[in-house]
């Protein structure tokens, strides 16, 4: 195994920063496009249009849920490897350069600029990647990681740093890139106020960075990881690309390798491997000791599944027929509650705004037929899940505002139905304004309001109106 020192150099000046470019990787395709490519999303949404033509809930449930992802497409960043319908030619004989054809190159052997210019030209999708920390706090520190989405994988690399920063995800590289975040945060408001120009901190913290995350469209995030990678990764740590392989197996036993045995120096100390404390992996293969790695795993899928109702036992069966690897049920819960919070969390920004849809749809679905089609007990969407979304608020209470002409549901209150029925949609300066002003005589206002002149008059109905407006009856 080749000693590498601490000077690192591919060879092509020029690659480096190609090689550190997180954005050239990301898919900006539209929404629609994406959500096409989506294999478990797709073979559920078609057997529902087949099997389910003229089940009216059904097809809503496919139409207001395709809305959702969109939407929520629009406002996260989408790594996605790109799948371009190009012709790639058969693999190019590396006999020129290597003698044979082999499962794997190393850097420093004939062949591997030529690879490194085009991986999928030669066939090789995966890489075993190092990196070395400059910080005081970590001085020297190599790591090693296995990638088959580079850019993806460096993007990962900065969001874990800032959940470590918030007491999540506390592994050693993220520790060393929480730091080294925490070193820059001057620079990094003002990129994020740069970017999103309504925002102004004035105590910034990490906290802001998550924010500014998940609520910031994903052309804006390619520009904000684009800026990390240069004022955070590239500035307190030293990386390049060691190997290229034909097959993962392969590339995750060289990194499991290099983990164990990789000899190295911190001042003038031999060590050999980089697990903790020689090096900033917390054990042989990785930090996370998963055959599965992050960039395996398609989360935009999995939610899109969620906006259908579907369970997380359920999305994984679904996800194993349609993918070719495997899923780990763990792994894949663990890594959907680092992208998006909790698995509870997922459920709101997808599935809530789905059934909120179905509830004001014109055709005025009652609430057992939206629990059986998002694939709900009826009990607990009405008694658990509704209150827990909307503030207290239940089915029928949701359909009193919908009556009452209030369709804004995003900062509802608890006493927001009774409100609805005393002031019948309308709000309490329009209510104030009526009743002063000399042109609305009582038949008036109640045409207006679309209640009865006797409803008008009812001494209990007077009685709330008053205590609403003027706080006293």
């Amino acid at each position: 195994m080749p000693e590498y020192g601490s000077e690192f150099d591919t060879g092509e000046n020029e690659k480096k920063e190609e090689e550190w470019d997180v954005t050239d990787e990301i898919d900006e395709e539209t929404p629609e496009n994406v959500i096409s490519k989506l294999k478990g999303y797709k073979k559920i949404t078609d057997e529902i249009s087949e099997n389910f033509p003229k089940d009216h809930i059904k097809q809503k449930l496919v139409k207001h849920s395709k809305d959702v992802i969109e939407g929520f497409l629009d406002n996260i960043q989408v790594d996605i490897p790109k799948e371009k319908e190009i012709h790639i030619p058969p693999q190019m004989d590396l006999t020129e350069f290597i003698g044979n054809e082999s499962a794997f190159i190393k850097k420093g052997h004939p062949g591997f600029n030529e690879v490194n210019q085009n991986t999928h030209k030669f066939g090789y999708k995966h890489l075993v990647y190092y990196m070395k920390c400059k910080l005081d706090e970590f001085h020297d520190l190599p790591y090693i990681g296995y990638t088959k989405a580079l850019n993806s994988r460096l993007s990962w690399h900065i969001r874990d740093g800032i959940r470590e920063r918030l007491g999540r995800n506390k592994t050693y590289i993220n520790q060393a890139i929480g730091v080294a975040i925490s070193k820059e945060l001057e620079q990094i408001k003002g990129k994020v106020e740069e970017l999103a120009s309504e925002m102004i901190y004035e105590d910034f913290n990490i906290g802001d960075i998550e924010n500014f995350l998940k609520n910031t469209p994903s052309a804006t995030l390619n520009k904000f990881y684009e800026f990390m990678k240069e004022e955070v990764l590239k500035k307190h740590f030293e990386f390049e690309i060691w190997e290229y392989h034909k097959e993962k197996n392969s590339a995750l036993a060289r990194e499991k390798d290099y983990t164990q045995t990789h000899p190295h120096y911190i001042e003038g100390k031999k060590l050999n491997g980089t697990i903790w404390p020689n090096g900033l992996n917390a054990r042989a293969g990785g930090s996370a000791g998963s055959p599965i790695n992050r960039e395996d795993i398609p989360t935009i899928d999995y939610a899109a599944l969620v906006s259908l109702g579907y369970k997380h036992e359920q999305i994984i069966n679904i996800l194993n027929c349609e993918y070719k690897e495997p899923l780990p049920s763990s792994t894949v819960s663990t890594y959907i509650s680092q992208e998006f919070g909790s698995s509870d969390k997922l459920q709101e920004r997808v599935l809530k705004p789905v059934v909120e849809k179905l509830i004001k749809d014109s055709e005025d679905f009652p609430l057992y037929t939206i629990a059986d089609a998002v694939n709900m007990d009826v009990s607990t969407l009405g008694e658990y899940k509704l209150p827990e979304w909307y503030n207290g608020n239940k089915f029928f209470e949701l359909k009193a505002l919908i009556k009452a002409g209030q369709l804004d549901w995003e900062n509802i209150k608890e006493s927001s139905p009774e409100d609805a029925k005393i002031l019948r949609g309308f709000t309490v300066n329009q209510w104030i304004d009526w009743l002063v002003d000399d042109k609305y005589n009582m038949d008036k206002l109640a045409n207006k309001v679309k209640v009865s002149k006797g409803w008008l008059y009812r001494k209990k109905y007077v009685r709330k109106l008053s205590t609403r407006i003027y706080g006293k009856e």
